[in-house]
């Protein structure tokens, strides 16, 4: 019996398998083009070509945005495919709210010097001015809550745990925006009503259930259904302990076990959420370091604030001197070996 091949399918069938074979969002980067997974399907074949008219026809992905002008942008691209008689419907929607936010504001603590300083209401209600241009053909709209900027989560993304977990942004940041982001998704229901889904979705720290919750109670008091679809992270006192691979990797000086002190044990732990390997990598890296007597400095990059906090108190521990220098995500730890200690956070 000769085996199928992927053509030889039904038609309906095939059709079927192509449209799910399509990545059910989309991040927008171009406002003017369709998804780059769908150019690829077109490119294959004679038939599949054919077949990609009707799969594009009825594909319907989650558009997602990273600031209001790409909006703007994407929403006059459709009204020109319109003019052109090019059918392009668009049934969902993702803003991502934070993605332009700046770490020193969402750590900064003075708050006797205005709102201003401490929050990103400007950032919410820049997304709000976009509701009356959104296309009438909406099902739902997804408001990414994630409290971390964008440039983290693309190229720091082992980052975000740890930084949304930490009691500024899990607590006071994001409690800071309750009234705002009800603000947002009360103008979304204003303007579509029950006609459009309205989602919570992005990463918290389990800090911040306190405030997810005030945002769905008031918002189901007004009459408005919201559902949280993304993903909360537990506490890293919840995360399983670590392995005595992690421990076993701890620097030792000239193979004699190093006495740390319980802020410095504290702190490994709270690093849980990195992946184990790095965690040995870097302790495996501080410990080649110190046991090396042609190596008077070590820099380390590409930590976050926690995996710094543990080095600074490590080289304390260990009478080494350290220093930070430069600007997030930049910033970069210099370890040296001097006789006086100056710890500079």
């Amino acid at each position: 019996m000769s085996q199928l091949s992927f053509l030889s399918l039904p038609p309906e069938l095939r059709l079927c398998i192509e449209l799910l074979a399509l990545p059910d969002s989309v991040m927008v980067t171009d406002a003017a083009c369709p998804t780059p997974a769908a150019y690829k399907l077109l490119h294959s074949n004679r038939i599949i070509r054919q077949d990609m008219q009707w799969v594009l026809e009825r594909y319907s992905p989650r558009y997602r945005f990273k600031d209001p002008a790409q909006l703007f942008q994407f929403i006059k691209s459709i009204d020109e495919a319109h003019v052109n008689r090019q059918k392009r419907t668009v049934e969902h929607i993702s803003f991502d709210i934070f993605h332009d936010a700046n770490v020193p504001t969402m750590h900064w603590t003075c708050y006797c010097q205005g709102r201003e300083m401490h929050t990103h209401d400007e950032l919410i209600e820049a997304w709000a001015e976009t509701i009356p241009s959104l296309p009438g053909s909406l099902k739902s709209v997804l408001l990414d809550i994630t409290p971390a900027p964008g440039w983290m989560r693309k190229d720091r993304a082992s980052w975000v745990p740890g930084f949304i977990d930490e009691r500024l942004i899990a607590r006071k940041f994001v409690s800071e925006h309750e009234t705002v982001i009800l603000q947002l998704i009360q103008k979304i229901h204003k303007r579509f009503g029950e006609d459009v889904n309205v989602l919570l979705g992005g990463q918290l720290s389990q800090k911040s259930r306190p405030s997810l919750d005030n945002i769905l109670t008031q918002s189901a008091t007004a009459g408005i259904p919201v559902t949280f679809v993304g993903d909360i992270f537990p506490n890293p006192r919840d995360l399983p302990p670590l392995s005595p691979e992690v421990w076993n990797a701890m620097p030792k000086r000239r193979g004699q076990e190093q006495a740390w002190r319980q802020k410095t044990k504290r702190l490994l732990n709270s690093i849980r959420y990195h992946d184990e390997h790095d965690t040995i990598a870097l302790l495996e890296n501080i410990a080649h370091f110190a046991n090396d007597e042609d190596t008077n400095r070590l820099h380390l990059s590409k930590l976050d604030s926690k995996q710094r906090a543990l080095v600074h108190n490590m080289a304390k521990d260990m009478e080494f001197s350290t220093k930070s220098t430069g600007d997030e995500p930049d910033r970069v730890l210099t370890i040296e070996k001097i006789d006086d200690v100056n710890i500079k956070f």
